[in-house]
């Protein structure tokens, strides 16, 4: 319960704030429904995450963060219609050099599973895994 409390106050605290400054922390309760398998809830906060995604310009951890919980939403409920649009138009990191672009590569083929696309997923994580003791090493060494 304390990811729920601390995604909560941190609404809280953003919500003279632009809106948009609360995608992270909607993301982060939209999860804890997910983990409770409480799925009305997730949509209805879905929906404003939608919205807030739709109407701003976010960092690449942020969108990655989002697009994990929508597309483990579509996962629990098969819904492969919204995965297949969202794959047709999601933005395709060129490299998988840190861990925020990796997110996305993960939630691409997360995506391509709940479709039954698994030759490209085995291939994004193999890249994935591949890449990923590189890519540890390069974020240790970056100030």
């Amino acid at each position: 319960m304390k990811p729920k409390r601390r995604a909560r106050s941190g609404i809280e605290v953003l919500s003279s704030y632009q809106p948009q400054q609360q995608l992270q922390c909607l993301a982060m309760l939209i999860q804890c429904s997910l983990a409770r398998g409480d799925l009305d809830n997730a949509r209805s906060q879905l929906n404003r995450l939608e919205n807030l995604l739709g109407n701003g310009k976010y960092h690449s951890d942020w969108i990655s963060n989002a697009n994990k919980v929508r597309v483990i939403y579509w996962q629990m409920t098969g819904d492969k219609a919204a995965a297949a649009n969202w794959l047709r138009h999601t933005a395709k990191p060129e490299f998988a050099n840190n861990h925020f672009l990796q997110g996305q590569w993960r939630n691409i083929a997360r995506a391509q599973i709940l479709l039954g696309e698994f030759e490209p997923a085995e291939i994004v994580l193999e890249e994935l895994n591949e890449n990923a003791p590189q890519s540890a090493v390069d974020e240790r060494s970056q100030p």
